[in-house]
């Protein structure tokens, strides 16, 4: 997946409620390098994490992205969809261990059940 969007020349983040300790020690664990990223927001960066939007609104931010429209979130989690919609960014919701609310899957403009199903959305630009 991440080969294929910078393949593809997107834009890629992280946008996580965790520790920038434990996303580079994930990454590291999963041999991502963590420079493949465009940015990577964590916790340490904002006041206040998920459900709020400032971890994407910092993300955004930090890309000097103004218009969201081609922007869009990969979820897995209520407070993550609730964080990305609230910051005006497209959600789609990769099915995980979180149950999703009938209200959070409202939000999303799709759900899907691996990662890999997001290439043929983007491919059909479905968003």
């Amino acid at each position: 997946m991440l080969k294929y969007l910078k393949d593809n020349s997107f834009v890629v983040g992280i946008v996580s409620s965790n520790s920038l300790e434990f996303i580079k020690k994930l990454l590291k664990k999963t041999k991502i390098d963590i420079n493949q990223f465009d940015v990577v927001i964590t916790r340490e960066d904002v006041s206040m994490t998920k459900p709020y939007p400032d971890l994407y609104l910092k993300a955004l931010s930090k890309l000097n992205i103004k218009n969201k429209k081609n922007v869009i979130a990969i979820e897995d989690s209520n407070v993550g969809i609730i964080s990305a919609f609230t910051a005006g960014i497209k959600v789609i919701n990769v099915r995980d261990i979180d149950v999703i609310s009938d209200n959070n899957k409202d939000k999303c403009i799709n759900i899907v059940n691996s990662l890999l199903e997001i290439i043929n959305i983007l491919e059909e630009k479905r968003f």
